[in-house]
């Protein structure tokens, strides 16, 4: 998801104000595919995979059972 101020998001279904924990950039600083490939997602996947570790913002989903 790209917001209108330019905020990347790795997801639209919960954050709609741009400020949580799933903001992986801005496209004014740097190119799309660096974001999808940086270190932020990195991390949130290596968390979600390895400890089953989501965001808050991603605990109440309907979309995710934690």
């Amino acid at each position: 998801m790209v917001d209108s101020n330019g905020k990347v998001g790795a997801c639209a279904c919960r954050d709609f104000d741009a400020s949580s924990d799933l903001i992986l950039g801005r496209v004014q600083g740097e190119p799309l595919e660096q974001i999808w490939r940086g270190d932020v997602l990195a991390r949130l996947r290596k968390q979600w995979r390895a400890r089953n570790a989501v965001p808050q913002i991603c605990q109440s989903c309907r979309h995710y059972l934690y």
